[in-house]
């Protein structure tokens, strides 16, 4: 079994708190988008970026 990564999310205009985050190597783009999503949903109306 893979060992979930460690991830670090900064906002680049700091409109965010860094968020930490544990993802398995397998996440796609998409299902990483999904958990931040989930995770911080006042995120949610910003618009798409690339990936």
């Amino acid at each position: 079994m893979e060992e979930p990564l460690a991830l670090l999310v900064r906002s680049p205009t700091q409109r965010h708190p860094d968020l930490r985050l544990r993802a398995r190597p397998a996440w796609t783009v998409r299902r990483l988008k999904a958990e931040l999503r989930r995770l911080v949903p006042e995120a949610a109306g910003t618009p798409p970026t690339r990936g």
